[in-house]
């Protein structure tokens, strides 16, 4: 049995979409909208099943904290909801599948018994720097709006970090060693983040906590045992670790990477790390018919992101066996 966590978008229909091809009774599924009007539209369109539960949670925006929130509370509804799931697997509503759910519950369970139990992608090692960047406080203070990587966030960046958004390239956007060296705070309401240098005392807590655990850095996307999940989600130092990284870049590709894949974690020899389950590994790639064949091809059991308006010949492809 495999539980997943969907995230829904403004665009509830590809939620909808997306749970009627990955739907199987012996699955639970939890699917998740930080919008009223798109949830009620979901309900209005989703055909109720028992083993589907959707709710409201708070506004999520890219690159705070609040996916690793989400990702955090969702994995423990699921675990209480159900006792029975051996597999926890998030998803966008933007998502696609590449296999039916018994082929993936079958290569799951045969990496199992080769000692892998999770999947979850982890950059090369890299050095970290703790050379944080400090308020000078003999600098007029100041801050500027940006826009984001991303049409609805935008950042708010204090004039002595406007350098290290200049240039998309060499920003913490890309550069994942970078995204420790500052402090962030996320307005969820109008999905704005607001990065500024780190207080001295700041500094000294992070610097404390990630000499404690070496931060790692991967994609978000990942699949987790249930036994992992359980084992994360009672970890007394999880309150710890998750107030060092509420305040830093883009946590969600970082948090559970340290918290699952250092060597404190009973996990970190369990890990699948090339992620192979993932198309690019979980980045984002424009989805749509001229990819077709080799989706059909590859290995993997997920693709992201779909250009709906482009993958007629694609969705006929998955309606094709997804309904057997």
């Amino acid at each position: 049995m495999l539980a997943y966590h969907i995230m829904g978008s403004a665009n509830p229909e590809y939620a909808s979409r997306l749970v009627d091809w990955i739907h199987s009774p012996n699955n639970i599924y939890l699917v998740t909208f930080d919008n009223l009007p798109a949830l009620k539209i979901f309900k209005q369109n989703w055909s109720p099943r028992g083993n589907v539960n959707c709710i409201l949670t708070p506004p999520i925006t890219w690159g705070g904290i609040s996916i690793v929130s989400a990702t955090l509370w969702a994995m423990g509804q699921l675990l209480h909801l159900n006792s029975d799931w051996r597999y926890f697997i998030p998803l966008s509503d933007s998502d696609v599948p590449l296999k039916r759910q018994s082929d993936i519950c079958e290569i799951l369970e045969a990496k199992a018994k080769s000692g892998k139990t999770l999947s979850l992608h982890l950059n090369p090692q890299r050095i970290v720097s703790t050379d944080y960047d400090l308020i000078d406080y003999s600098r007029p203070l100041g801050y500027r709006k940006q826009l984001g990587v991303r049409r609805d966030v935008s950042f708010v960046v204090h004039d002595q970090l406007a350098d290290h958004f200049q240039e998309m390239t060499e920003s913490p956007i890309y550069v994942t060693t970078k995204r420790l060296q500052f402090h962030v705070t996320e307005n969820r309401r109008d999905k704005t983040l607001y990065i500024r240098p780190l207080e001295h005392n700041e500094a000294l807590f992070r610097k404390s906590v990630f000499t404690k655990y070496k931060p790692l850095f991967g994609k978000f996307w990942c699949i987790l045992s249930r036994e992992s999940c359980d084992w994360l989600t009672h970890w007394e130092d999880l309150p710890l670790l998750f107030t060092a990284f509420s305040s830093t870049f883009i946590p969600d590709e970082s948090f559970l990477h340290t918290a699952l894949g250092g060597e404190h974690s009973p996990w970190h020899r369990q890990i699948e790390t090339s992620n192979r389950f993932r198309w690019h590994n979980g980045t984002a790639d424009a989805i749509s018919d001229l990819k077709l064949s080799a989706l059909q091809a590859c290995e993997c059991f997920f693709a992201r992101k779909v250009q709906s308006d482009q993958c007629a010949r694609l969705f006929h492809w998955i309606d094709s066996w997804s309904a057997e």
